[in-house]
């Protein structure tokens, strides 16, 4: 058992998938031996949500979040929307405003990129919140560019943060 190693889980789109429940018991059992990250964007956390809760009423994400975080077995839980990111640890959340981009260059691969960032500041030795910002700085550079940023890119995004801040 190593849990200063770290494993991250994206489980993709899958809304049609029958097979669900069983994904999330192995990615429970990694808890045992890492600490495990699971991440998923807006529409997959509801589509767990209703795994978890069937027939309940839909509520707010950050309760979604904290419903899915409970019901896990890992270590850290995170979403990721178009407009912010929130993270649940155990007695701990951190949220951040995304860098929201009104028209995008390129969308498809922005929640992979929100991945690779989020991995990034962990490995780097961010806490959570500065993870999140690298994260969010990450992805909103690539829809912004149509490329994934360098590390000089993802400073400039960083240190320009609230000139690149849009609004829906």
């Amino acid at each position: 058992m190593n849990k200063n190693q770290v494993l991250f889980f994206d489980m993709a789109d899958f809304s049609v998938r029958t097979d669900i429940l069983e994904a999330i018991e192995l990615v429970n059992a990694f808890s045992a031996y890492y600490k495990v990250i699971f991440g998923l964007n807006e529409n997959e956390a509801i589509a767990l949500y209703k795994q978890f809760n069937p027939g309940a009423a839909l509520p707010d994400l950050k309760t979604i979040g904290q419903n899915i975080f409970d019901t896990m077995d890992v270590d850290c839980f995170v979403i990721h929307t178009l407009t912010n990111a929130i993270a649940w640890e155990k007695g701990a959340i951190s949220e951040t405003e995304s860098l929201y981009v009104a028209q995008p260059k390129l969308s498809t691969g922005g929640g992979d990129n929100f991945n690779g960032g989020l991995c990034f500041g962990l490995l780097i030795g961010l806490d959570m919140e500065g993870s999140l910002y690298t994260a969010n700085a990450t992805s909103g550079y690539y829809v912004r560019n149509a490329k994934s940023p360098t590390v000089e890119d993802l400073m400039d995004t960083l240190n320009h943060w609230d000139d690149l801040i849009e609004r829906p």
